[in-house]
C-alpha cells in the first residue's frame, strides 16, 4: 500500500480514477461492503488511512469490465423498450382489425 492518492496516470496519459471511500462520509457503498468482504485490512487501509493499492492492473480490468456492462445493458434497455412499441402497436391494429371483423366501425 501506498501514500494516499485519487488518481493513477497511465502510460498513455490516460488517468484512472482509484477507489474513493470517502472517509469523512458515514454512509458505506456496496462497492465498500465487497471490499470489506473481499479484505477487511485493505478496506480499513483505505476507508481509515486512504491509502491505495500500487498495482492499478485489476481496478483497470475491472473499469473496463463495468463499462462494457453498462453500454450492454444500456442496449439492451433500448431494445426492451423498441418490444414494448412494437407490442403495443401490435395489440393496436389487432384490436382494430377485430372490430372491422364485427362490423363496428370507426366514426
Amino acid at each position: 500500500m501506498s501514500q494516499p492518492r485519487r488518481a493513477h496516470r497511465q502510460p498513455s496519459g490516460a488517468e484512472i480514477a482509484t477507489p474513493d471511500f470517502h472517509r469523512d462520509d458515514p454512509i458505506v457503498r456496496a462497492s465498500e461492503v465487497g471490499h470489506y468482504v473481499f479484505c477487511r485490512r485493505a478496506w480499513w487501509l483505505a476507508r481509515v488511512l486512504g491509502c491505495q493499492p500500487d498495482d492499478l492492473s485489476g481496478l483497470r480490468d475491472g473499469i473496463q469490465f463495468h463499462n462494457r456492462l453498462g453500454r450492454s445493458v444500456g442496449a439492451a434497455q433500448r431494445w426492451q423498450r423498441i418490444a414494448y412499441v412494437l407490442i403495443g402497436l401490435g395489440l393496436a391494429v389487432g384490436i382494430l382489425t377485430f372490430l372491422g371483423s364485427c362490423g363496428v366501425a370507426a366514426q
